[in-house]
């Protein structure tokens, strides 16, 4: 067999063995739902607000402004709306996009377009 040399990275990358020793005691251990108030639940919220801090202490940012997400779409469409959402009081609030975006980010562009009703398509 010839060795396959992956490239698409940006749609997915194979994780590291660490990461993925972290997630399957998450899975296995910690998979209480964080919202919840039940026991298993308190300690999913614990392991996700330690994660958090650690994280915004790598990347130097606060613990709230981490958020994590399903994958990529879910990832888009919160960066997209969450920052219009915040910046709706500026006048010159415009979000461009090509017309070859990916789904992921013409979605919900076109969402907004359709809040406003205005704009070219």
């Amino acid at each position: 067999m010839k060795e396959i040399i992956y490239l698409d990275n940006a749609a997915t990358t194979k994780p590291r063995k660490e990461v993925v020793a972290v997630v399957e005691k998450a899975m296995l251990e910690n998979y209480g739902n964080a919202s919840s108030a039940h026991a298993l639940g308190e300690k999913a919220f614990e392991v996700l607000k330690k994660a958090k801090e650690e994280i915004a202490k790598e990347i130097n940012c606060k613990p709230h402004e981490i958020y994590f997400t399903s994958g990529g779409t879910e990832a888009d469409n919160t960066a997209i709306l969450g920052i219009v959402e915040a910046n709706q009081d500026k006048k010159k609030n415009k979000v461009i996009i090509s017309s070859i975006e990916h789904a992921a980010v013409y979605e919900p562009c076109m969402i907004l377009k359709r809040r406003v009703g205005k704009g070219d398509r």
